[in-house]
């Protein structure tokens, strides 16, 4: 074997340029080798193997250095030397080189690095790499490390890992024939297994992952050397080791290096594990790259792809149609040097092919790729391809990570057992348009790099020349392909911002084909609508109408403008004002819509003020429909007042909108700005009052800044007394006093003042003479102030008060009632009855109706009738009940009225369960108090929603009852808010449309109180009332 060898050398050359000879560069420089149908069962050859370009092999040449250390070490060393001149024999050699690497029983790999005069590099270098090894091994046995120096060895590992025969093509080879491996450096040397042992334990990690990468790759081979079979296989004619699929094998080793590129296709031809291998991928030194690599991409995608490829240029621009698989969720290593990675995918776009699932995760085992597969990559089947594609997308193209990815069931998804290839081969929808870059030299490493596809190109391959239009319509469809393939990944907004750049592309391309774009728009809103996001469906669809000019929108009308305006961003009126600039007319109504816009109102308004400033005015309406729109309304009048106060058209409704919505800051900048115009009327005064953030401010305002703007009327007055405080009242007394005329009306409405205590004070001490005594005035004062204010009133004007039957009994109900009573009775006893109907109020008094019924028992005795016990009994009075039952006044009924008192004051108190026991017993439920008031008012009023159903499920109760202010259940639960209430009573039959004494409805109470949830309800109820009733019509 020996001879023929020598005599093949001698008529060969041996070409020291490494990659071009696939013994080179450690790959069989050094290797024994038998050839083909030669048997040797005796002979058991090993492989040195090194990563240094070596002299020319010559039958006496020896590398003196390199060879004493390789025999020191007991390895034979052998030549095998192709002549490369030939080409025919180059071909043929390199297909065997598997087959003869599999004769090998070992392999030394040979890591020492040769000088520049061709001999090994002793010295410190040689002893780091012993020490690398060492360091090595003692990590793999598991020693605990005794050296002091620890960052200086784990850098002396890092440098070896770096050696050149890491970064070859041929090596692979080598290493994945052979079954038994021996790392070797000068004087050291380890088992490769204990090798990639070591590495693990050691936990190093490289800055560079390419570096990385390549050593991870390496190992993989490595570490399985142990398991193989000592005679390799192969299923077919065509030898091989069958390690894995060519797809795969190419995303594990392209990062390699060859000094002729083809050997990075031919080296893993003999490692593939493919059945079937096309011949134009056999090796052929006569064939371009460019053509080499064209022929890869179609065997591992299809013949269906499109593929342009370069001789210089390790890069493939792809085409093809195919559909979204799913997305990467996770991405998990084994550790920094383990080849094995688990990747979690969430599908996408596959309905059907799962039983009845629409959406699945899962969990794939892939080995480790050159180029780190992420979260967020994109798993996709092209079509004509049996294995899916990984691939990064980016502004208009993909990367691709792995050209051909090889799947296994995955147990996770429970219940279902998938057969891959025949699920693939099921597809048949490939409704996404792909174009991918196969990279080789590029590392792919930052998803959220902005070049795009022309930067790319232009940077790594010459381009044909293109026209401006060709240039720019080209991008239009890339920018719309993979908009829709966001799209179909359900990345929404990414998507619609593509389409949007793909508009721009056209624009500057004239328009033409824009339809294209147009009609992915179209698409996009259709994936959107059935996802359930019909806001941004609508948007599309209405910049689809604009853009196409369709339907609605071929005309520009004020209608149409309104919807949009009232409907849409900013980003759709902008592209209305840009296209229809002339048609479109910025009416009062348009600004109105725009104010009102839910979503986008002040960028809205922003935009209108900039294009069209002139034509925007700020109505009364514009700022009540601001006004209604919580925060944004806020903001939006800021912009009016800072930008466009000329254009504000003040009038007493927009004072108005202006005091009940917005802050004090706001109607200090009106005044400041327009302070002439502005009136202070009585409905300013009481939508202030309404203003539950800014109210007391914006009064304090009016008094301060433009108290001769301010029209006095009794009812300003009685706003003012109702809802603001006595410095308040005192300003306006102070400034205006002579037009402050004091009214009942104004006594009343200070009654229901949590202030009004201080405001009448200083009423009565300043302004005594202007007070104008009615009876209903009177009867206000013993209704809702103390004895001191009342003393006041008989003091100051005593000739005028006179104390009727109604008097007596609103003293009688008063919180204050004792003191108020014997006030009366002290000063004016002669004109004091004492009722049954005084006695009923006294009797149903809350708060005081023990105290007065005991004061009048003993001042001036009292004759119980059976009106006066059901007024305490039906107002929840125990207390009184059992006073008048000491007194012998309630007979054998006292259980009776104990029980419906009891009903009152469970009902009040929420308890549901004495209610319930209570009507169980047999105590009427719907009995009426003084005031009208049931114990179902009653717990509609607080909210007890279970006390509410209980009193309903009797069927004995007047759902409509109204009370002597004439409000119902449903009225007094809308104000309140008990939005829960609401609902019951309505399914209950409530009647919406009573009003209350002052013509309030439960819809328009809750609408005073903002009970936002509660109108919602009232609103939603009362359409669909109408629909019934409009359809029953109907069909009558």
């Amino acid at each position: 074997m020996a001879s023929e060898r020598s005599q093949r050398s001698q008529s060969r050359r041996c070409d020291e340029e490494d990659e071009r000879n696939p013994q080179e560069d450690g790959s069989l420089r050094d290797g024994a080798t038998t050839p083909p149908g030669v048997e040797t069962p005796d002979y058991h050859p090993r492989l040195p193997t090194t990563a240094d370009p070596p002299s020319p092999l010559t039958p006496n040449a020896t590398s003196t250095i390199e060879d004493q250390a390789i025999k020191s070490r007991g390895a034979g060393k052998h030549a095998i030397c192709i002549d490369q001149g030939n080409t025919e024999e180059r071909n043929r050699q390199v297909q065997s080189m598997a087959k003869i690497y599999a004769k090998a029983s070992r392999v030394v790999v040979w890591l020492e690095e040769a000088t520049a005069a061709g001999g090994q590099v002793y010295g410190k270098a040689g002893t780091d790499s012993d020490r690398a090894l060492e360091e090595l091994r003692i990590a793999a046995d598991g020693q605990p490390r005794k050296s002091l120096d620890g960052e200086t060895n784990q850098q002396t590992i890092l440098l070896l890992l770096q050696r050149s025969w890491f970064q070859r093509i041929w090596v692979l080879q080598e290493v994945a024939a052979a079954r038994h491996i021996l790392i070797m450096c000068r004087s050291a040397e380890i088992d490769g297994y204990a090798f990639c042992s070591g590495l693990n334990a050691s936990k190093l990690a490289f800055q560079d992952l390419d570096i990385q990468s390549r050593i991870r790759s390496a190992t993989y081979l490595i570490k399985g050397a142990i398991f193989r079979p000592k005679y390799a296989t192969s299923p077919s004619d065509r030898f091989s080791l069958n390690i894995r699929p060519l797809g795969e094998l190419m995303d594990m080793y392209h990062n390699r290096k060859a000094n002729d590129r083809r050997d990075k296709v031919y080296a893993l031809l003999g490692m593939s594990s493919d059945d079937y291998i096309p011949a134009g991928l056999s090796p052929d030194y006569k064939i371009l790259w460019r053509d080499l690599f064209h022929r890869l991409v179609r065997f591992l995608l299809g013949k269906q792809v499109s593929v342009e490829t370069w001789e210089e240029k390790e890069i493939a621009v792809i085409k093809s149609k195919g559909c979204i698989l799913g997305e990467v969720s996770l991405v998990k290593s084994g550790g920094v040097w383990n080849d094995r990675q688990s990747v979690d995918i969430t599908s996408k776009n596959i309905p059907g092919y799962l039983g009845q699932k629409k959406e699945w995760s899962g969990r794939w085992a892939l080995h480790a790729t050159a180029k780190p597969i992420r979260k967020g990559d994109v798993i996709c089947l092209l079509q004509g391809a049996l294995k899916p594609t990984i691939i990064r997308l980016y502004e208009d193209y993909c990367a691709v990570i792995a050209i051909a990815v090889t799947l296994t069931d995955d147990k996770r998804i429970k219940g279902l057992h998938i057969n891959w290839p025949n699920l693939l081969r099921s597809i048949t929808i490939f409704g996404c348009d792909f174009l991918l870059v196969w990279d080789w030299e590029k590392s792919w490493e930052r998803p959220g790099d902005k070049e795009d596809y022309e930067c790319l190109i232009s940077s790594r391959v010459p381009k044909h020349a293109k026209t401006e239009l060709e240039s720019y319509l080209d991008k239009a469809a890339r920018l719309r392909n993979m908009g829709l393939i966001l799209g179909n990944l359900e990345k929404d907004e990414e998507a619609e911002e593509n389409l949007r750049k793909a508009i721009n592309a056209h624009d500057r391309a004239s328009g033409k084909e824009l339809s294209h774009t147009l009609a992915a728009m179209d698409s996009l809103a259709l994936m959107c609508r059935g996802r359930g996001d019909l806001k941004r469906a609508n948007k599309l669809g209405m910049m689809t109408d604009l853009l196409g000019r369709r339907g609605d929108y071929a005309q520009t009308t004020e209608k149409g403008i309104i919807r949009i305006a009232g409907s849409f961003d900013q980003e759709v009126i902008k592209l209305l004002l840009d296209r229809r600039e002339d048609e479109a007319q910025i009416t009062e109504k348009v600004v109105e819509a725009a104010a009102g816009n839910r979503d986008s109102s002040k960028e809205l308004m922003a935009l209108l003020l900039d294009q069209r400033g002139t034509e925007v005015k700020i109505t009364e309406e514009v700022v009540k429909a601001a006004a209604g729109n919580g925060d944004s309304g806020k903001e939006m009048m800021a912009l009016f007042l800072d930008q466009c106060s000329n254009s504000i058209i003040v009038t007493p409704g927009l004072v108005e909108a202006l005091a009940e919505s917005f802050d004090a800051l706001a109607m200090k900048k009106l005044l400041d700005q327009r302070g002439t115009e502005v009136k202070i009327t009585e409905e300013v005064v009481k939508a202030a009052a309404g203003n539950r953030d800014s109210g007391k401010e914006m009064m304090a305002l009016f008094l301060d800044q433009c108290s001769n703007s301010i029209i006095v009327t009794p009812g300003l007055v009685e706003a003012l007394a109702e809802s603001f405080d006595a410095l308040a009242m005192k300003k306006l007394l102070d400034q205006r006093g002579t037009e402050v005329k004091i009214t009942e009306d104004v006594v009343k409405a200070a009654a229901g003042n949590g202030n009004g205590k201080e405001v009448m004070a200083l009423l009565l001490d300043q302004r005594n003479n202007s007070i104008i005594v009615t009876p209903g005035l009177v009867k206000a004062f013993a209704d809702s102030f103390d004895a001191l204010a009342m003393k006041k009133l008989l003091d100051q004007r005593g000739t005028e008060v006179k104390i009727t039957e109604e008097v007596v009994k609103a003293a009688a109900g008063n919180r204050s009632g004792k003191e108020v009573m014997a006030l009366l009775l002290d000063q004016r006893g002669t004109e004091v009855k004492i009722t049954e109907e005084v006695l009923k109020a006294a009797a149903a008094n809350e708060f005081a109706g023990c105290e007065v019924i005991k004061f009048l028992h003993r001042t001036v005795g009292i004759k119980v009738a059976a009106g006066v016990i059901e007024a305490a009994a039906t107002s929840g009075q125990e207390q009184v009940l059992r006073f008048l039952d000491q007194c012998n006044s309630i007979g054998s009924d006292k259980e009776g009225w104990l029980k419906i008192s009891r009903l009152y004051n469970a009902a009040k108190n929420g308890d549901a369960a004495a209610v319930r026991k209570l009507v169980d017993d047999g105590t009427p439920p719907d009995k009426q108090n003084i005031r009208r008031e049931t114990p179902l008012w009653i717990a509609s009023s607080y909210g007890h929603k279970a006390v509410v159903q209980v009193l309903l499920a009797t069927d004995a109760v007047d759902v409509n009852v109204r009370s002597m202010a004439g409000q119902t259940p449903l009225f007094r639960a809308a104000a309140n808010g008990h939005s829960e209430v609401v609902k019951l009573l309505l399914d209950h039959g409530a009647e919406q449309s009573y009003t209350d004494k002052d013509g309030k409805s439960p819809l328009s109470a809750a609408q005073l109180s903002h009970r936002a949830n509660v109108i919602d309800i009232l609103t939603k109820h009362y359409a669909q009332e109408h629909r019934r009733h409009g359809r029953s019509s109907g069909r009558e």
